[in-house]
């Protein structure tokens, strides 16, 4: 096991550089930051992988229903450890909802995210080196024991040539609790840094403006 760990590990750093992400989560109400409790509560400050902190402050993250929140990102781009002390390499508003469908059902969530402005208008920012946009996702990989198969699969496409959602890995606290290992993903839309095509008008029916 012990083998197999240090494996993984060793891919990990192979596929993406050692990143770290804070998430903290806005209360509905106020821009309060995290709470005493929850500070209180982490096992651990530092990692030399993403650390995403989330604060909802007793809100539940909901399943197709947005709630707001803050972003706060945590990254050396030297590659050097994290910890929670340090600058933010980003700070903003998001909204957050669960992602996926079956998926919604397993113990470990998956999360769907948009970086916003202040007015709560889609701002498109770029997250640890990959290319700004606003749309993104915080992918637990719970049925997936390895914890590398998406990332794997993706970067082996990006290899050949084609487009494939861009990955980040890191971890989770959500209100004090660590949920684990999760990887920060493009969520795949049209967009000139994701799937670059042109947008269609209600007149294109048929053609090569249709197929490409």
């Amino acid at each position: 096991m012990k083998q197999l760990y240090k494996v993984c590990c060793l891919m990990v750093r192979t596929l993406d550089k050692l990143f770290i992400i804070s998430f903290i989560v806005l209360s509905m109400i106020d821009d309060g930051g995290l709470t005493a409790d929850v500070k209180a509560s982490y096992s651990f400050v530092s990692s030399n992988l993403p650390i995403i902190l989330i604060d909802t402050r007793g809100y539940p993250i909901q399943d197709a229903i947005r709630i707001p929140a803050l972003m706060e990102v945590k990254y050396h781009a030297d590659g050097s450890r994290n910890d929670l002390n340090q600058e933010n390499d980003f700070e903003g508003r998001i909204n957050i909802e669960i992602r996926g469908s079956s998926s919604a059902y397993f113990d470990k969530k998956s999360f769907g995210f948009e970086t916003q402005d202040a007015k709560g208008e889609n701002l498109n920012v770029p997250l640890l080196d990959l290319p700004a946009e606003n749309d993104w996702i915080l992918y637990g990989p719970y049925s997936d024991k390895s914890l590398l198969r998406n990332a794997i699969t993706f970067y082996l496409a990006r290899k050949m040539g084609r487009y494939a959602s861009r990955t980040r890995f890191c971890e989770v606290v959500f209100n004090g609790e660590y949920l684990g290992l999760y990887m920060l993903m493009e969520k795949i839309k049209r967009d000139k840094n994701r799937v670059n095509i042109s947008q269609l008008t209600p007149e294109v029916v048929d053609g090569d403006d249709l197929t490409g």
